[in-house]
């Protein structure tokens, strides 16, 4: 049997600064929120994470969807 990684939402879109550290969608790209300052990358790449704004305090604004990644 084969099994695929899938990434599913995980609760509700919330603002970048108040979400746990993990998985997040924003405009389609999948990011990862990093629990040590808080920065975020893309996983496409590990560019940091801009969310097209100039500021970390508009970032930490951004509306994004948590996710987790499970095995089906």
């Amino acid at each position: 049997m084969t099994k695929r990684l899938v990434i599913e939402p995980d609760g509700w879109p919330g603002e970048l600064g108040y979400i746990q550290p993990g998985l997040f969608v924003w405009d389609d790209t999948l990011c990862v929120l990093s629990q040590y300052g808080g920065e975020a990358y893309l996983c496409e790449n590990g560019d940091a994470f801009a969310g097209g704004v100039n500021n970390k305090a508009d970032r930490s604004r951004l509306i994004v969807q948590p996710c987790k990644a499970t095995w089906k």
